[in-house]
């Protein structure tokens, strides 16, 4: 029965199979490459769709409409050599036809599609034998520390779309940070996250394919689309607490903050110092970093789109109070604070 459902087609009118695939990539805000993923084909079968060179499979249409909450087209006609006639005879013809309609007919056949797809969302683990994706609950953690650095992460690096929550990371500097933040997503939501690495650069993204985690994250202050533009900030509920105040914080300066070294000269002498740094382009979440900053005894400065911090010993107590979990600030706060690298205070 997995292999019936698998190998039925769909025709679409000329032209529309191709505008389909266009609007749903739009929609989803996907290029090829990830889109391609979502239906679990090559990128080179996606093409030929695109193309109208072949025809898409039902189950990409079944996937999308469950997984998505995407219509299912009414002018496609589902090809007859690949739909369950002889099984249908058997189990009542008649019967069938009189809740569903006829599915000699493309409307016919859309209805006995939809039941077909409200029957597996009343049984997941049929259609899970079908081979078919269903749209899964997830874990929704009480709000706590690690959710809070998690918030953090994500309004660092992260973005949220309808169906998708995306971490980006820099693979050659960050990666031993993903894996932290991957096993983060594992053990809050209970959601297998999938690496994907960009080609024309070091970017790769951390993504999660779940409209139940974008919803979860919005109900806890987060939102969807451009954060600049929405003038993202840290939510309330971490405002109000300030252990989690400390755990956004550094899950915010372990993917948009930096730790380095600087030098000026006085009197022609050069002298050596160290900073941190937090940079974002959202107005209200630079002043909250600020406040962060401020409220917890630190001598914070904003600069255009930069938070800093100056001084070896407010680093020093950065990293006691606050700590990180990116291995990469951890190595240049050590470095730091080697006796090699005489540091003003």
């Amino acid at each position: 029965m997995a292999e019936q459902i698998k190998n039925k087609r769909v025709k679409f009118p000329e032209g529309k199979q191709k505008l389909f695939i266009a609007n749903v990539s739009k929609r989803l805000n996907l290029g090829r490459d990830k889109l391609s993923k979502i239906f679990n084909i090559s990128r080179r079968t996606l093409s030929d769709w695109c193309r109208e060179k072949s025809t898409m499979n039902y189950k990409a249409l079944l996937d999308l409409y469950v997984n998505c909450n995407i219509p299912i087209p009414k002018e496609i006609k589902i090809l007859p050599q690949f739909w369950y006639v002889k099984k249908a005879a058997k189990l009542g013809a008649f019967m069938r036809n009189k809740l569903y309609g006829n599915f000699g007919t493309p409307e016919g056949r859309r209805r006995g599609g939809l039941a077909t797809i409200e029957k597996f969302m009343r049984k997941p683990e049929l259609a899970k034998k079908l081979g078919l994706r269903i749209i899964k609950d997830i874990n929704r953690p009480k709000r706590g520390l690690q959710l809070a650095e998690f918030v953090g992460i994500v309004l660092g690096d992260g973005g949220l779309t309808d169906y998708q929550l995306k971490i980006t990371f820099n693979r050659d500097t960050d990666a031993e940070h993903a894996d932290f933040m991957k096993e983060l997503i594992k053990k809050l939501f209970k959601l297998t996250p999938k690496i994907i690495s960009k080609k024309l650069d070091k970017g790769s993204d951390i993504a999660v394919y779940s409209k139940n985690l974008v919803e979860f994250l919005e109900s806890n202050g987060l939102k969807r689309g451009n954060k600049v533009k929405n003038k993202a900030d840290i939510p309330f509920w971490i405002k109000r607490n300030n252990n989690f105040q400390l755990s956004c914080l550094r899950g915010l300066m372990d993917t948009d903050g930096s730790c380095y070294t600087y030098s000026h000269n006085v009197n022609k002498k050069r002298y050596y110092n160290a900073a941190l740094c937090f940079a974002n382009a959202s107005e209200p979440l630079l002043r909250s970093v600020y406040n962060i900053f401020d409220m917890n005894g630190y001598y914070p400065c904003i600069t255009g789109r930069r938070v800093y911090v100056y001084g070896k010993n407010e680093i020093a107590k950065y990293f006691q109070k606050v700590g990180t979990h990116n291995p990469k600030h951890l190595q240049k706060y050590q470095k730091f604070i080697s006796p090699k690298n005489n540091l003003n205070k």
